[in-house]
């Protein structure tokens, strides 16, 4: 994978195919690689750029002395955009999502579409009224910063993926894959802080008015359903797709499905 130096981190992206360009954001405890099957399905077409956040896939650990921030994160995501200049369409889940929804906000003119497939916006919870749902997912991420702190990461490992995936999931993962993903739980950690900082209120995000395509699976945690539903009910250019039999990670679970609603959106979008 290519690497580019941003404000002292080594990033890592991928970047194949030419043309227009669609940049494509991973979640949390994942990498660029998990859009494997889109890149391979939008290159034919389009410019597909993918960085690895901080500390993630194959980009150098956060190291700064300060706790990571979006604004951080959205600095690799600017980069991609000054590779390929001129208005992108943007893709993201999760944790990636976060970062895309917190940096559309300040990207102008750069954005063709975006697409957040669940982001985590929790702190949207907070003032909702939602308060079991909040209280739901603060307390996972209390847990998490707090057994990564004691150096429990197998333990915060299977509790991380048993939640967003299943237990079965982790019961049926071999021992050298649960180890892989139990190395990711520290940079997960540092991503927590950036979650749970901002004070957004719902109401800014009544500015996007770029073309915004919304993703859930009919079976996510019901935090991320929530979320979802209030970006629905703010946005003012958005269409929600609900993927059927499908939980939080729908691009790798049900990928064929994810895409082809994603290629669609970018299609029905052109550059400005």
């Amino acid at each position: 994978m290519p690497r580019l130096d941003v404000d002292g981190t080594t990033m890592s992206f991928i970047d194949e195919g030419r043309g227009v360009p669609v940049v494509l954001l991973h979640a949390g405890a994942s990498s660029a690689r998990q859009w494997g099957k889109l890149i391979a399905r939008l290159r034919r077409r389009y410019r597909v750029l993918a960085p690895d956040f901080h500390g993630q896939g194959e980009t150098s650990e956060w190291t700064a002395g300060r706790p990571l921030s979006l604004a951080d994160e959205w600095k690799l995501v600017e980069a991609m955009f000054r590779l390929a200049p001129g208005p992108a369409h943007l893709v993201a889940h999760s944790y990636g999502g976060w970062v895309a929804l917190d940096g559309a906000l300040v990207a102008g003119g750069h954005l063709s579409s975006l697409t957040l497939i669940e982001p985590s916006a929790f702190h949207l919870l907070r003032d909702d009224g939602a308060a079991g749902d909040y209280r739901e997912i603060h307390a996972l991420c209390e847990a998490h910063v707090d057994l990564v702190g004691q150096g429990r990461l197998m333990e915060v490992a299977e509790r991380s993926i048993s939640y967003w995936f299943g237990a079965a999931t982790w019961r049926g993962m071999e021992e050298d894959r649960r180890a892989a993903v139990a190395a990711l739980m520290p940079a997960h950690a540092k991503g927590f802080a950036a979650i749970f900082a901002p004070r957004v209120d719902l109401a800014e995000y009544r500015r996007l008015e770029v073309p915004t395509l919304l993703m859930r699976g009919t079976r996510t945690v019901a935090p991320s359903r929530r979320v979802v539903e209030l970006l629905h009910r703010t946005l003012p250019d958005n269409r929600l797709v609900e993927i059927a039999g499908a939980g939080h990670t729908s691009p790798m679970s049900h990928a064929d499905a994810v895409n082809a609603e994603i290629e669609a959106h970018v299609a029905g979008h052109p550059e400005k």
